[in-house]
Formats: C-alpha cells, sequence, structure tokens
C-alpha cells in the first residue's frame, strides 16, 4: 500500500458514518463512498499493479470516486481536462492502458481520436475491463501524470510519486492549520492537481467534507465566467476554505458592493473561512480594500512541478503580507539566480514525459522560470513569467503580468494581455466587461496611469467584443493567455474581433 492510501483510507474507515460529500440536497456518507469503490475495485482485480489509467471524467463525484479507487489500487492516474483540443488529448492518452469516461459524447470523441486503446464508459462497462497488452513499461510507478498551467499546444506530463502528492498535502495542511477541519467547496476543473487537492485529500485528511457544484453548473471557466454566480454558490454553501482564481477576485469588489446580503454574509463569517487565490498575479490594491472592508483573501504560489502550492499567505502570525504569495511552505526551500525563482522540495516531481519519452529529473533545484523577489522577512513577491518578459525598442524590461494587474483594475475591463515585444510602446488587448462604456474605460486609465512608469503606459487599446471566441483560440485550458500567438497575430486584430 503507497503512502496516500494508507492515511486516506485509514481516515475514511474511522469515521464511516459521517457525511463525506454533500451537493444540492444529496450527502454521501464515508461507508456510501468507500462502497462505491469496493464495488468499482472488483473490475481491477486481475489487472497489474502498475496499470496507467486515462481519466476524462465529466461529473465532479465520479471523479472523487474513480481517483480514490486509483489511489488505493496504486494506479497512475493521468487525468486529462475535456476542453483540450483532439491533439493535445492524443498526447495524452498515448501514455495509458485504458481510459474510463462517464459520458458517451466523451467516449466517442475518445474513440475517434485514438483507436488503439480500450474506451470504458463509467456506468456501462467499468465492470467489464479486460487488460490490453502490450502494457506502458515506460513510465515509473507512480501516482499521477498532470499537465502544466501553461499548456498551450503539446502538453507536457509531469509525473509525481504518491509521497509527492501526501507531502504536498501535509506541507499546505500545516500552513492553514492542521488541528482544523477544513471542508472545501469546489468550482475549478478537477482536471487541476491544486483542484484535487484541495477537494478530495484536505477535507479527508483533516476530516472535514467535500462540496460540490450542482450537476447543471460547469466548472468556473469552462463556459461561465459570471462571477456573482459561482461567488454566491460558494458563500451561502456551509464550506469554509475556497480558492477562487484571481478573475473572481479582481471582481469580488464590484459584486460585494451590488450585493450588500452577500457582503455581510461573508463578513460574518470572514473569521471561519479560508479563502485562497493563486495562478495568476492578482492587484494587491484589490486585495487591500477587500482586507479593509474586513475580507481577508490569502494569495499563493504554485506550480505543475511541485504539485501544486510553493508558497502561501495564511492566518498565521506573521504569515500575511498583502503584494506577496506568502512565505515558502515548510520542507520548500526558495532561492534567487539572476532573478529567477529556484525550488527545491520534498513534493517536487520525479521526471516528466516529452515526446513519448520519460525524462527523469536529476537537479535537486527546480528552475521554475518566474522572476521574482525575497524580501526581508522572507515573503517571495512574483514579478511575472521570466519567457514573457517584454523588451521594448527602448530597451526597457517590462513584465506584463504587473502591468496587467494594475490596468485590471479597470471597471470595464474583463480581462487584458498587454504585449508589445520588439515596440515603442505597449499594446493592451482588452477583454471588455458586458456594459462596456468607452468613456469611463478612458476616465479610470487616467488614473491608472499616475500608478505606472511612463514607459510602461499603454499606449494603444484593442477591444474585444466577442469574448467567447477569442478565449478559445487564444488562451489556455488553465486560462492563461498565449502570448507569443496573440504577438504573432496582433496585425490581424481589430476592435470588433
Amino acid at each position: 500500500m503507497n503512502i496516500l492510501s494508507e492515511h486516506l483510507f485509514k481516515k475514511l474507515e474511522k469515521r464511516k458514518e459521517d457525511i463525506l460529500i454533500y451537493r444540492d440536497e444529496k450527502k454521501y456518507r464515508v461507508k456510501d463512498v468507500l462502497d462505491e469503490i469496493k464495488k468499482l475495485e472488483t473490475s481491477f482485480k486481475n489487472l497489474t499493479d502498475n496499470l496507467k489509467v486515462g481519466l476524462i471524467i465529466n461529473d465532479p463525484y465520479n471523479y472523487v470516486i474513480l481517483d480514490l479507487l486509483l489511489i488505493k489500487k496504486g494506479y497512475l492516474n493521468i487525468t486529462i481536462p475535456e476542453e483540450f483540443s483532439d491533439d493535445q488529448i492524443k498526447n495524452f492518452l498515448d501514455y495509458t492502458d485504458i481510459i474510463i469516461t462517464d459520458k458517451k459524447y466523451l467516449k466517442e470523441r475518445i474513440n475517434k481520436i485514438i483507436c488503439n486503446k480500450k474506451c470504458y464508459l463509467l456506468q456501462e462497462e467499468v465492470f467489464n475491463i479486460d487488460l490490453p497488452l502490450p502494457l506502458n513499461t515506460d513510465i515509473p510507478y507512480a501516482c499521477k501524470i498532470t499537465h502544466t498551467s501553461g499548456t498551450t499546444s503539446s502538453p507536457k506530463g509531469i509525473v509525481h510519486s504518491f509521497e509527492n502528492i501526501f507531502n504536498s498535502t501535509n506541507n499546505i495542511l500545516e500552513r492553514m492549520g492542521q488541528n482544523k477541519k477544513w471542508s472545501y467547496f469546489s468550482i475549478n476543473p478537477l482536471s487541476l492537481l491544486i483542484e484535487q487537492i484541495f477537494l478530495i485529500y484536505i477535507p479527508i485528511l483533516s476530516n472535514g467534507s467535500i462540496y460540490l457544484i450542482d450537476e447543471k453548473t460547469p466548472p468556473y471557466g469552462v463556459k461561465n465566467y459570471d462571477s456573482s454566480y459561482y461567488l454566491e454558490k460558494t458563500i451561502y454553501s456551509k464550506a469554509n476554505f475556497f480558492f477562487f482564481p484571481p478573475k473572481i477576485i479582481e471582481d469580488m469588489r464590484k459584486v460585494l458592493s451590488e450585493n450588500n446580503k452577500l457582503m455581510q454574509k461573508l463578513k460574518k463569517r470572514e473569521e471561519k473561512y479560508f479563502i485562497l487565490t493563486g495562478g495568476g498575479k492578482v492587484n494587491a490594491e484589490i486585495l487591500s480594500d477587500l482586507y479593509n472592508k474586513g475580507i481577508a483573501i490569502y494569495e499563493g504560489y504554485g506550480l505543475s512541478e511541485n504539485a501544486s502550492v510553493t508558497s502561501l499567505n495564511s492566518k498565521k502570525n506573521a504569515f500575511h503580507k498583502i503584494g506577496s504569495v506568502g512565505k515558502a511552505l515548510e520542507n520548500n526551500f526558495v532561492k534567487l539566480i539572476n532573478d529567477e525563482i529556484y525550488l527545491k522540495s520534498n513534493s517536487l516531481y520525479i521526471g516528466h514525459l516529452e515526446k513519448n519519452k520519460y525524462i527523469e529529473r536529476k537537479d535537486d533545484y527546480h528552475a521554475t522560470g518566474d522572476i521574482g523577489e525575497i524580501d526581508k522577512d522572507l515573503f517571495i513577491h512574483i514579478k511575472g513569467r521570466k519567457k514573457s518578459v517584454i523588451i521594448l525598442s527602448s530597451s526597457r524590461n517590462i513584465c506584463p503580468e504587473h502591468i496587467e494587474s494594475i490596468y485590471q483594475t479597470n471597471s470595464q475591463i474583463e480581462s487584458i494581455v498587454v504585449i508589445g515585444d520588439g515596440s515603442a510602446y505597449l499594446t493592451g488587448i482588452v477583454l471588455c466587461s458586458c456594459q462596456f462604456n468607452d468613456e469611463i474605460f478612458k476616465k479610470e486609465n487616467i488614473l491608472i496611469e499616475k500608478k505606472v512608469p511612463d514607459f510602461a503606459i499603454i499606449k494603444k487599446f484593442i477591444l474585444i467584443k466577442n469574448k467567447n471566441q477569442f478565449r478559445k483560440k487564444f488562451f489556455t485550458v488553465t486560462n492563461r493567455p498565449r502570448r507569443a500567438l496573440i504577438q504573432k497575430e496582433v496585425s490581424n486584430l481589430k476592435n470588433e474581433y
């Protein structure tokens, strides 16, 4: 038995009558979950210990059951977002022995993408699994293969051991507080490793509960970017910790100003809540404003290669500084080389997959590709991605993420991408808010420009009205801009795109 399975199932066996999963009016006891796992387990009894299972799962309840089953059996879980392109899905499926999905339309799609792998539909066929031969033997015994957060065209698979995932979960719990029952409400895609840790492992290891969004609502950012809708769903739940993407934090100030009932509910329970954010730059001004209104947001920093979180602000004394991403977690060691963050930890990946080959990690310290600073109090400040740095024709170096976070405070901007490499000035690609007002947009920009150096003021804006079409083409599945592609095609972009 692996270390992750040992600790998770030891906790579950001790609380069989407790409610583990809440979803609308439905409640699932620990006993119900264990029975479901046991039922599915019979399908795998004659299979090898080193099976590599691809999961393309639409329903989060099904994902929780299957993920725990694979951990218990010691199988490798390769979770693939259904939002991936066909080519991206094929790239990952090449590493699998079998594939499991829970929707007929997904099975049909998978069978068109790859024909030499068995794909099973959870509700109908999972009890009749027969083992395909030969098995993929190139990948070592491991727990997860996850895609990197910046995935664009050809995904790089990050390989994590069971010990990696267990250590990462423990490191996060140590910073959050190990003596508390943490119950999580999930609004983000479970294809993200951080969401798996927050939703499944932290609640189980802390004797908390799992809260799932209703079956009709997709994860945030897949089809719906209505922050107010997801905020209400989350805050009115009985969960006590949440992870909000930066976009929701940016919208929160406006949403709460227009919904006093929601504001009072949040302030009333603020002491019980632990609200985390990360995965992108968040403007410190917004965090300060919310904090002054009695709402603390704890920003963190992480990367797929470190099994999610690397540093985190928290409620603990001397562990919260707005504008930073917190101090490094326990067992995480950070240093700077030429302003780039290098990381060593007990949750660092064991290797990665690239072009159908497994490459073992050899370096003690991993070069993150992020530019940052470490202040005198050991708080980490992220400036941007090394490969994203814009060099103007004036030789000025600019981290676009920093400028984007400042302009993001404009109420008329839903999202903004800053480009301009090799140009004399910066251009801002603006995804307009629903009720865009050009006069307000220009007036607020006058105030914003006072907060940035003259050379970093955006001189030209391209206003994008068809946001969904633009996101589909120019953003990754983790909602990060494909900067190189946008820069390449900027001449074709028009205000009416």
